[in-house]
Formats: structure tokens, sequence, C-alpha cells
């Protein structure tokens, strides 16, 4: 589970992705972040100061209003202020008449005062205290209403009183009033009708007449940009109770569009009565603060875009030499000690790649050369045949390999001392490469191990040259050496392979056939020997070779079975004992026979571990038999004499009885003439070793080797095998029935057991019965069988009995 593989596996395990993924979310944090700053500054500082400054840019234009109501409020003070000063100069400070305004010319004077203003008054009017009208416009007849006058009266200078639809003019107006004063006392009221269009266009002149409007406490329009809409009812989204302060602003929504609104408002001033207001929707308010956030939102995408190619850019440009850097590593993971880090850089992938380049060299030369000699060695000429291999494959080149030796060597380390054989490898090593330098023939040279070396030789078109090749080159290395104070003196032996059809094998077969023949060199007692890869010994060598690399497998592959033949006792009549013989299963040539594969072994260094795992299956089986009902049968196991030669076999086979637990006592060793020739003295004491321990010794295959009654007699053996070979032809051959009987009759009179091998017919059955031949085994009772149908077998054998 640990090591499935996630969606997002291919952005984490590289680099590039890596650094873009970091920027990417660094670019989209910064981003973010600005957004929301300036979100977050818009709506705590730029919306609260746009509105602030709209809100004091709509006082600006109040004060503007104020200014224009103001003159019409200190037009009528004046006139007042002059009205009393005059009364104040006719009187001299007496009663004033109840014709007062007659004396003065009151009427006259109002129309000369309107006239002087141009239009902006309707009318002048004074109201006397019995409520007539004294009007600029000379009407008579003029009456005021009591709360008009009271209205009026009560104020402390002109103030406007109400906005109405003139009765003469039929348009809309506002109507100014002041009380007139003599003595502190109210002797009247003069006011006048201001014409709400001229207030407009003086003052919608100066503004923007698309959103700003006033109204004053009724909630009629006194200012707006459609005279039609003066006086009239303003819309019922507003009401004076909404305009709680001086000045400020209110938001609504879903008005003009639906779009919020931000409704500005600030008192007159001189009419506190009315408001003046501005509605603007929010879009348009802020503008500009979203056309700059929208600005500030495009650079930021602009700059994600612009970032992220940066990066790609960046991370490609840094990370291209790190792919590259680990391509190199994943050769020389590989094997391919022969990369090299490029050092095109000044950086720290640089200096890695310098450092990567001393390490693989150190590596290389500690891999590929030999530290005595500083030739290559045979991994590296291994390497070398499979270069030239893959690069000749198609180009048919005659070459030659050369394995040569020192002969005596170790004579010369034991008379001379190992400094002067490194010395000797030393110079042979020098000569070697001073030829593949020179040479055009000697194209490698490296050491073999020990006082070996190799060589390749190419340019070689027959077999003529070669010759001249190999006497050119003895006649160079058996120069004298002075490495002592004598010079010595060395021979050779060239073990030569020569290809004419190029590389058409591979590089474990040529080393195997090269070292046969320098073997066959070694035997002839000659300095060199040739051999081709198409001699028909060639190709067997190079069989076996590949058999007995298969053989060192074939223990771990579970090739290798064990199969059963039963031994018969013709006394008894009953099977006392089975044959262990081993099978090779092989998983492409089928079954080996054990006459093949056995030698392999023998050659290959195997025998002792295979016949080791021989005793101890064939024990376990034994067993195993042993305990479902067959107690009394013996198991035979035959040892090579190579495995028997070994001072330790005694001890091996107690090991592996004393390990599976099985009594000595049905243990038979089978040895050949061969082991019980050889060094009588020594393999008596094996035997006798193994005969006090209870295991019994039988010699197989006995009358085909050097049969000898005196080691008969000499050797603890139990036991003689005649061999198949005396009992095919019986009865009828004389010879071969005569030396049955002598055998028979020997093995009886040294009180041994004797076995009959081979037994295929009754008649041969019956003639050995008849000489008192104790045992057989053949195929007249059955051919040899794996352990489960040897079970069948056996318990058939006893359901009969």
């Amino acid at each position: 589970m640990g090591d499935k593989k996630r969606p997002w596996d291919f952005i984490t395990t590289k680099i590039k992705y890596k650094m873009m993924l970091s920027a990417l979310v660094g670019l989209f944090v910064i981003s973010f972040s600005t957004i929301w700053v300036t979100k977050f500054a818009s709506e705590q500082f730029f919306y609260p100061m746009v509105e602030k400054n709209y809100s004091l840019k709509l006082g600006a234009q109040a004060e503007l209003l104020d200014s224009f109501i103001a003159e019409r409020l200190h037009d009528i003070d004046s006139y007042i202020n002059q009205v009393s000063w005059n009364l104040e100069s006719f009187t001299h400070g007496e009663e004033l008449s109840d014709d007062w305004h007659e004396q003065f010319h009151l009427e006259s004077s109002l129309t000369t005062y309107v006239e002087n203003q141009a239009g902006v008054y309707e009318q002048l009017f004074v109201i006397m205290p019995d409520m007539r009208m004294i009007s600029s416009l000379g009407m008579k007849d003029l009456k005021a209403t009591e709360k008009q006058y009271t209205m009026a009266a009560q104020l402390n200078r002109a103030r406007i009183l109400s906005s109405n639809i003139s009765n003469l003019t039929q348009e809309p107006i506002s109507v100014i009033a002041a009380p007139i004063r003599f003595k502190n006392e109210v002797i009247g009221v003069i006011g006048g009708t201001i014409h709400l269009k001229h207030i407009n266009q003086l003052f919608l002149k100066e503004t923007e007449k698309d959103n700003i409007y006033a109204v004053n406490m009724l909630g009629q329009y006194v200012v707006h940009s459609d005279f039609e809409q003066l006086l009239q009812n303003m819309d019922e989204h507003l009401a004076q109770e909404d305009f709680v302060e001086d000045n400020g602003w209110i938001i609504r929504e879903g008005l003009h569009g639906g779009d919020s609104t931000h409704i500005f408002y600030s008192r007159i001033e001189e009419n506190p009565n009315w408001v003046l207001i501005s509605e603007i929707p929010s879009s348009i308010l802020f503008a500009e603060v979203n056309t700059f956030f929208s600005i500030l939102l495009y650079l930021i995408l602009a700059g994600i875009i612009i970032g992220l190619l940066t990066t790609y850019w960046a991370s490609a440009s840094f990370s291209h030499p790190i792919v590259r850097m680990r391509q190199v590593f994943e050769k020389a993971a590989a094997g391919d000690l022969f990369v090299r880090a490029e050092e095109d850089r000044s950086d720290e992938l640089g200096q890695a790649a310098k450092s990567f380049n001393v390490m693989i060299d150190r590596l290389r030369n500690m891999t590929f050369y030999d530290p005595l000699t500083e030739l290559p060695n045979l991994k590296y000429f291994s390497y070398y045949l499979n270069s030239e291999k893959s690069v000749n494959k198609r180009h048919i080149a005659p070459f030659g390999v050369i394995l040569l030796s020192i002969n005596s060597f170790k004579t010369i380390n034991e008379t001379h001392g190992f400094e002067v054989g490194d010395k000797l490898l030393i110079e042979v090593a020098k000569r070697l490469e001073r030829m593949a330098i020179h040479a055009d023939s000697i194209e490698f040279a490296a050491r073999f191990g020990g006082d070996e070396f190799i060589l390749l030789l190419k340019n070689v078109p027959d077999l003529r040259q070669m010759e001249e090749e190999l006497t050119l080159l003895l006649r160079v290395l058996n120069r004298p050496y002075d490495i002592s104070e004598d010079s010595l003196m060395l021979r050779f032996i060239l073990g030569t392979v020569y290809y004419p059809a190029g590389f058409d094998t591979d590089v474990p077969s040529i080393i195997s056939t090269i070292s046969v023949a320098r073997t066959q060199a070694k035997l002839s007692k000659k300095s060199y020997i040739i051999i081709t890869n198409e001699d028909n010994n060639v190709k067997e060598i190079h069989q076996r070779f590949l058999l007995t690399n298969d053989l060192a497998k074939a223990i771990e592959n579970n090739e290798l079975e064990i199969y059963y033949q039963p031994i018969y006792d013709l006394q008894d009549e009953k099977t006392t004992g089975l044959e262990a013989l081993l099978r090779w299963h092989h998983p492409q040539n089928g079954m080996i026979s054990p006459t093949v594969f056995i030698p392999l072994a023998v050659e290959a260094g195997m025998i002792d571990s295979i016949g080791q795992w021989v005793l101890k299956h064939a024990s376990i089986q034994l067993l195993e038999w042993h305990k479902i009902g067959f107690e009394g049968l013996t198991m035979s196991v035959n040892i090579s004499p190579e495995h028997f030669a070994q001072n330790s076999f005694p001890f091996q086979v107690k090991r592996i009885l004393d390990e599976v637990q099985l009594n000595p006592k049905y243990l038979q060793i089978e040895i050949t003439e061969e082991v019980a020739l050889y060094n009588l003295e020594d393999q008596e004491e094996k035997l006798k070793t193994l005969n006090n321990w209870g295991i019994r010794i039988s010699v197989d295959d006995f009358g085909t080797g050097y049969s000898s009654f005196r080691y008969l007699a000499q050797l603890s053996i139990n036991q003689v095998k005649i061999d198949k070979s005396f009992i095919s032809n019986l009865p009828n051959r004389q010879k071969d029935a005569a030396i049955v009987k002598t055998i028979v009759s020997m093995s009886q009179a040294l009180e041994m057991d004797c076995v009959a091998e081979g037994v295929e017919t009754e008649e041969q059955r019956d003639f050995l019965r008849s000489l008192h031949c104790r045992k057989m085994q053949g195929y007249l009772l059955t051919y040899p069988l794996p352990a489960t149908e040897m079970k069948t077998w056996l318990e058939k054998q006893k359901s009969l009995a």
C-alpha cells in the first residue's frame, strides 16, 4: 500500500513541478492577499473617503444655495432697517399714526424696490395689524390671514415661511417675511414672494443638475433640475425623518435598476426646513475606485501569467541540469562507470558535477583496474568485449583472445618472496602494455587474476598471422627480468582461441574457452595452443559451461529430485532396502542423466553440496516411510570419489543423521572401486569410523574397475554390488556366469552381502537364487520411481505378502 502511486505524485517527484507549484502557490497567496488588502482598504478607507468627499462637496453646494437665500433674507432685513430708521427720523420719538404707511408712500417704495431687484421678487408686501396688505403690485383689498401674520410677527429676522403656487402668476414661489418694529412693538409685517425658478436657475447653473435637488419640510421639491417638479411631492423612498442630522448620507437598495444608491443630504443653514439632496448610484459613486480595483485585478492576473511563464522558464532552466545530472546518476547506478557529468556550469551544480566525476573516476579505477599492475581487470575486459561486440555485430572482423599464465609462479613466490613476485607481475604488465601501444594487433591487455593475463588481438586475418603474433609475444615476454640481484627467466603458457567469424558468441563463453585452451596447453607441455570457435570441442565446452551454470541453480529452483529403486532379498523374498538415485529436471532440456551432470558437478566443485543434499533428503524420506509401517527398510546413497576424499566426510554424514534423527544402521554408503584403491590407509580410517557408528559400506559396480580381493579383505566393507554388465547375459553366457559365481562365493567367504544389479528377467533371478546370491535389484522389480509412486509400490508389495 505504501508503494501505491497517488495522482499528485508526478508533481511532488519533479523539481520543475515543485518549483512551479511553489511559485504558483506564492503568486496566488500574494495575489489574493493583495486583493483582500485592496478590498479591505476600499471598504475601510477608500469608500468612506469617497463618501466623505462627496458629502463635503454637497455641503459646499448647500452653502451656495444658502448664500442665495441669505441674500434674499438680507434684502428684507435691510429694507426693514431702512423703514425703521425713516420712522424714527419722521416721528422724532412720538407715536405713529394708523396711516403711517400712506405718509411714507410705502406702496410706491415697495414697487421701486421690486423693480430694482430685476425679477427676483414677484412682489413685496406689508401686512398691517388689521390684516390689510399693501403690495408692490398696487392691488387693493388684499387680506392676509391671522396665522400668516402671527407667524411672521414672531420672527426676529427675515425667514422663509412657506413655498406654494402663486395666486397671481401660478408659478412656484417661496414667501419670505419679517416683522417691522417701532419702539419694540410690531407695527406690521413686511414680506416678499421669491420665484423658485429664479433660485433654481442661479443655483443649478453652478452645480451638477442631474442628481441634486432640495425639499422643504413638507417634502416638496423647492430645487429641481426639472422646473415642472417644483413643489411636487418627492418620491416615497425618502422622508424628512431620514435626515436626522445636518448632513450625512443614507443607502437605499433596489433603486435605479436594482443598484444600491447613495443619498447624500445637507440642511440649508439659513433655512433649516430645506434639505439639499443628491442621489447617486453606488456604482457611479465608486466608479473610480472600482476602476482602479479592476485595473489592479488585471495587473494581478497579468502578473500571475507573467510569473508562471517566468517560473516555468526559470524552473526549466534550473531543473534541466538537475535532470541531466539525475540521468547520469541513474546510468552510474545501473553499472555504467564510464558516464560523466557535464562540468559546464560555475555554480553548485557544476561543482557537484566535478565532485561526481572525481568519485566515478575513483570508483571506475577501483572496479575496472588492478591495483598492483594498474592494468584493466577482468571486469573491464568483459565490458570492453561487450562494447566491441555491440559495435561490430554487423561487421565481421576476425579476432583472437589469449590467456597467458606464468609457469611455476608459485615456486617463484616461495623461493624469492612475494615482493619479488609482485615486481615480476608489474614488469610483465608493463611489457604487455607497451606491446598494446606499439603493436597493431594487440588491442587490449588486462590482468585476469593471480599470475594470469588476458589479451585481445585484432587485425589477425588467419591462423598463420595468429601464430606469428604469439611467437612475437613470447619473444618479448621470455626476455630476462632484472628484478632481484640475479636475472630471472620466466616460462609462459598461452591458451588462445581464434574467432574467424568475429563476435558471434558471448563473453562468458570466450572466458571459459580460453581457460580450456590454456589448460590444454599446460597439459600438452606446449608454450601455446590455438583452437577456434568452430571446433566441435569448443562448442561442447560452451554447452558444458551453460549446463554447469544451470546446475548451480538447480537446488535453489527445486529441479533436483530423488528417485528410488528397491533392493530385494532373494532368501527372505521381501524388499529390504532402497537405493537413492538423483535426477535433474532441466526446465528447457528435460531430464538430464546423472552421467552428464555428476561430472559437471565434480568439475565445478558442487559435488560436495549436492551429495549432502541427497543424503539429507533421502534420510528424511526413509524416516517418513518408517513412520507409516516400513520400519526395516534401509537407504543406499552413492558417494562420489571426490566427496568421499574429503577428510570431513564422515562427520558430514553423522551431522546429517543427527539432524534428521535417523538411526545410522539404516544408512548404507555406496562407493566405487576407485575410492577403495586410492590411499588405502586413509580410506580405511574413514570406513572404519562410519562402521563404528553403524553405517554400512557397499562397493558399487564391482568387477568393472581394478577389482582386488586384497582391498576387500583390508577395508571395512559390508557389501559388494555386482555390475549389471555381468548380469545382462545370464545365464547363457558362461564367462559372465563364472564371474558372477566367483563374486558370490567370495562375498560369502568374506561374510559380505552380495547384490546383483540390473536384473530384468525371471531367468536371471532364478539363476542368482541358485547361486545363493542374497539380494538383487533391477527392472524386474520396478523402474526407479519418485517418492510418491514408490510409496504406492511398497504398499502394494506389503499387501501381496
